[in-house]
């Protein structure tokens, strides 16, 4: 769905007793559904946690928080709805096989 992903202006906070990442961000992604054709940038807020093992190697969980309901994405998700319903079909046959 999303093709491209900026931080905009993150503000990062690491718990090094915890083993803890957290970023805070707008962010401006680019809604496209899969479509080279299809270009929908939205600017949203999100939130990051990544939570690492003792090693601080590899994340072990990780939950991210935006609000779903926010307009500017709801309308982008919107402009991909309205292609025809055959068509949305057709192209996902062709993602899948290739």
């Amino acid at each position: 769905m999303v093709d491209s992903l900026f931080f905009a202006n993150p503000i990062v906070a690491v718990d090094t007793n915890r083993s803890v990442i957290a970023v805070v961000s707008s962010i401006v992604i680019n809604v496209t559904g899969g479509f080279k054709d299809e270009n929908n940038p939205v600017k949203s807020n999100v939130a990051y946690v990544v939570h690492l093992d003792d090693n601080w190697k590899k994340a072990i969980k990780f939950d991210i928080a935006w609000d779903n309901n926010d307009p500017a994405l709801q309308a982008a998700l919107s402009d991909l709805m309205l292609l025809p319903r055959y068509l949305r079909v057709l192209c996902l046959a062709y993602l899948l096989r290739n």
